[in-house]
């Protein structure tokens, strides 16, 4: 069985697992990571900074999330930030499902958003966390790209850094049309 890792890039939120000649040969894994990986739409609006007492133009994001346990997804704080509706779509799928920020932790840069839809809870499986990522590991690298159409490429980590808001990891991959690299 392969080793997964979850790591966090820019503006993506992915799931990686070692690459190489038996990564190639097994395709089991691509399933339960088609069914864990999501995109998260949300809806923000922030204070203005010259008049803090009125709100601005509400703005919208997107990001990715990977589903951790019964109707529970984990991202990046930053996609969540001043967050008025949180909406979750899955691969190869145009619909949207309604999601509720569960709990921010801004110090290492995580969420959990919950959802409640019973359909969705259908559709999607908990992919466990697995075994960090090392220097020099290769791995690949599968995310939900435009149109929400499951992609994947091959990293490697070159660099690592231990900061007071958590780890950052420093890749060498392309994500092709994803925006995100």
């Amino acid at each position: 069985m392969r080793r997964l890792a979850i790591a966090i890039i820019g503006l993506a939120f992915l799931i990686v697992a070692p690459a190489g000649p038996a990564a190639a040969k097994d395709d089991s894994l691509a399933p339960k990571l088609r069914a864990a990986l999501v995109r998260l739409h949300v809806t923000s609006q922030s204070y203005e900074r010259t008049a803090p007492w009125k709100l601005g133009n509400e703005y919208t994001r997107t990001g990715r999330g990977v589903v951790v346990g019964d109707g529970l997804i984990l991202t990046k704080a930053s996609i969540v930030a001043n967050q008025r509706m949180i909406e979750i779509s899955i691969a190869n799928s145009a619909r949207r499902y309604p999601g509720t920020l569960r709990h921010v932790d801004r110090r290492i840069g995580l969420s959990l958003i919950a959802f409640e839809d019973k359909d969705l809870k259908e559709a999607l499986g908990a992919l466990p966390l697995g075994e960090p990522v090392k220097l020099d590991d290769e791995f690949d690298i599968h995310y939900l790209g435009r149109d929400n159409i499951p992609e994947r490429t091959t990293a490697q980590v070159i660099r690592a850094i231990a900061g007071s808001t958590g780890l950052d990891l420093q890749l060498r991959a392309s994500l092709e049309g994803s925006g995100d690299g």
